[in-house]
């Protein structure tokens, strides 16, 4: 079983620990001790866990352990083998009681663990003689209404989850308690270590068990340092794609916080630190030195690192009071609501954000949605502005546009190297300039180029605005001569209604088929070719509903084609008129069936019916298996098929009981971002396309 560690770092990571999580086929594997990791031929030192059995007995999913050396800027292929023979870390990493107590041992560092009778989660840590004790580490705890609530570890104390020799994970639970015995909140702490590693990772869950809600100022821990070892130098450090450090090598106190503002507004979706935390403090001085980082430092809440003479600071600080409980305060008070002045700005400003439309089209949708069921006109103004800058951004010439209406702040400066994929990221600034400028000039924006985004715009979007048109009637006319503007710039200038094709272009009618880039960035590597597009059957969804609410013949006559390219035969010259439907279609297209039971309701012409019924046998013989909807061959199936909505939504139609089910608008759930092996990717490609 092949798998693969996608690039971590610009340098080689040798010995790095890996951790992964393993499916095993039924009946293939019944002790954890026969599957061993090699990277080649050579075999990885590896530890497994397992975590989930088959019915059978046999073994489901291993949690695997294993230390690699990953290579520099590259990604590594590793594979999962059944075999008896294993490899020890050169050090591995050890767990054994000490005076009572608990000890890890990871090579030169050396830890006991306090026992409940301590306080504090330390008794005693040593590195290469240097040796701190329970006093330099006790510190941890709770800050509530000025008082230090202090960790206390209670009976039965540490529990060991893997005892290595890869990995060792040790668990604990407690409470905080003030000088005067008073209680705050439990915690839940588990420590990792690992084979050869001089640190530890620590994860600390603080626990409200009251009903009660508690105002609490911070979570912080202070690590008490040896003043007087001079020289002492302090650093501390915060990385956002560069890493901006501050030292003294006098020792100064330093600190840097990452604050609420930063979290909620600085554009973090890309950043490396979100999963590795490059966030640290730093503290060395004659005898040795520690530093701490905290795991994903861009996510959650506000945190503070700080270094100084005497030590280290950790803390999660709340510029006001946070509020733990199990009920939590529902009724938010927003200022001015629906009040508030819209203050306006031109297409394409300049923002630390993005406004695409896939995004933008939900919340026009819900806006429209929550005056139908309130009959409040201030949200469906609010939809309606909001609508209404997409329109703003569109060519003045042609109509075309716009996939979003403001360009990204550039936030890192350009990057050193232009082929770094740092190039395509959105805090670099617009995507669209950086790879496209040298050539096109101010024309060239992320709103202003149409390739994929076509499929949002003149799909998408527009079938969200076209129904919310035919819902609200007159209170939707704006969203139908938008939307029906856009529709008709579209056939024009994007659509090639003799190959049923859409065009790469920008907004003002620019055709860049055949373009080859001429730099990497967002939009491909140096050297792709860009080509039209074969016109998915969204299309025929949009602009069949548009005709419907328009009766313009040149929408129809784009629906039209687009259902010849889809093998449904000939629509008619106009709808049920000298139609010529391919009734032996092997289309399977839920978004196909759609179509024809739109094209039905305004028609009644039971033709259209008979050939989404047809689409919906085949939909049946290709996609449902074993009670599911997914290929015969696929591993899994999502529980939001298309495929199983379309067939409800037939099974209405042919009743005649057409609202019975909502109206399919386009709407997909989807999850993007890293994922173990695969980089930055979709579900669909993690799941929904393996097959067996």
């Amino acid at each position: 079983m092949k798998f693969k560690v996608e690039k971590l770092a610009r340098y080689q990571r040798l010995q790095e620990p890996v951790t992964a999580a393993m499916p095993i086929p039924k009946a293939a594997l019944r002790d954890a001790a026969d599957v061993q990791v090699y990277c080649g031929e050579q075999l990885l030192p590896t530890q497994s866990r397992i975590t989930a059995v088959w019915p059978d007995g046999s073994i489901k999913w291993l949690l695997i352990n294993f230390l690699a050396d990953l290579p520099a800027n590259s990604a590594q292929e590793f594979e999962l083998r059944f075999t008896k023979s294993t490899a020890q870390p050169l050090v591995p990493v050890l767990v054994a009681e000490h005076e009572h107590r608990l000890q890890l041992r990871t090579g030169d560092l050396v830890v006991t663990l306090a026992d409940p009778a301590d306080g504090g989660l330390f008794h005693e840590a040593v590195y290469k003689g240097w040796r701190l004790d329970h006093r330099s580490m006790a510190e941890l705890g709770v800050l509530k209404d000025g008082q230090r609530y202090y960790t206390v570890i209670t009976k039965p104390g540490w529990s060991m989850i893997e005892s290595g020799p890869v990995r060792a994970v040790l668990e604990a639970s407690g409470t905080h308690l003030n000088a005067d015995g008073a209680k705050v909140l439990d915690f839940l702490v588990r420590i990792y270590a690992f084979a050869g590693k001089p640190w530890l990772w620590i994860d600390y869950q603080v626990i409200n068990r009251s009903e009660a809600d508690l105002e609490l100022s911070g979570l912080g821990w202070h690590l008490n340092l040896n003043p007087h070892a001079a020289p002492v130098r302090t650093a501390v450090a915060v990385s956002n794609y560069r890493t901006t450090i501050r030292s003294s090598e006098a020792g100064d106190a330093l600190e840097h916080k990452i604050d609420a503002e930063q979290i909620l507004y600085e554009p973090n979706e890309q950043i490396p630190e979100t999963l590795y935390g490059t966030f640290w403090a730093d503290w060395n001085g004659a005898q040795g030195g520690v530093a701490v980082t905290i795991y994903q430092a861009h996510q959650n809440f506000p945190k503070r690192l700080a270094a100084a003479k005497t030590g280290l600071d950790v803390e999660l600080r709340f510029d006001k009071p946070l509020r733990t409980g199990i009920s939590g305060p529902f009724a938010k008070n927003f200022q001015n609501g629906w009040e508030n002045e819209f203050i306006g700005a031109k297409p394409f400003f300049v923002a630390e954000g993005l406004t695409f439309i896939n995004c933008g089209s939900d919340l026009i949708y819900a806006g429209a949605m929550l005056y139908s069921f309130t009959g409040n006109e201030k949200p469906l103004q609010w939809a309606k502005t909001l609508a209404q800058q997409y329109v703003n951004a569109r060519d003045p010439v042609t109509k075309l546009g716009a996939f979003q209406y403001s360009q990204s702040r550039n936030q890192a400066g350009p990057p050193d190297d232009p082929d770094n994929i740092q190039y395509a990221w959105q805090t670099s600034g617009d995507r669209a300039q950086r790879q496209f400028g040298h050539e096109f000039g101010d024309l060239a924006l992320e709103g202003r180029f149409l390739h994929k985004e076509h499929d949002e715009i003149y799909g998408k979007n527009a079938i969200i605005q076209l129904q919310i048109a035919e819902m609200l009637e007159d209170a939707g006319q704006e969203f139908l001569s938008w939307t029906h503007e856009g529709l008709r710039a579209f056939a024009q200038y994007a659509y090639n209604m003799e190959e049923s094709t859409v065009k790469p272009m920008w907004s003002d009618g620019t055709d860049l088929s055949g373009y080859q880039l001429k730099r990497s960035g967002y939009y491909g590597e140096q050297g792709t070719v860009l080509l039209p597009r074969r016109a998915g059957s969204i299309y025929l969804l949009s602009f069949a509903l548009g005709y419907r609410l328009t009766q313009d013949p040149l929408l129809w006559k784009v629906a039209r084609r687009v259902a010849m390219d889809h093998q449904l035969g000939d629509l008619g010259v106009q709808p049920g008129e000298e139609m010529d439907l391919n009734m032996a279609t092997p289309n399977a297209d839920p978004v196909a069936l759609f179509s024809l039971l739109d094209i039905y309701r305004g028609t009644h012409e039971t033709a259209y019916l008979e050939l989404a019924c047809r689409i919906g046998d085949n939909i049946i013989g290709q996609y449902f298996n074993e009670g599911f909807f997914a290929g015969k061959n696929n591993i899994y199936a999502p529980t939001d098929s298309e495929e199983a909505f379309a067939l409800i939504a037939l099974e209405t139609a042919v009743r005649g009981d057409w609202d019975a089910v909502p109206r399919y608008n386009s709407g997909r759930g989807f999850i993007h971002g890293n994922y173990d092996g695969y980089g930055r990717t979709y579900d669909k490609v993690v799941f929904w396309q393996q097959a067996k």
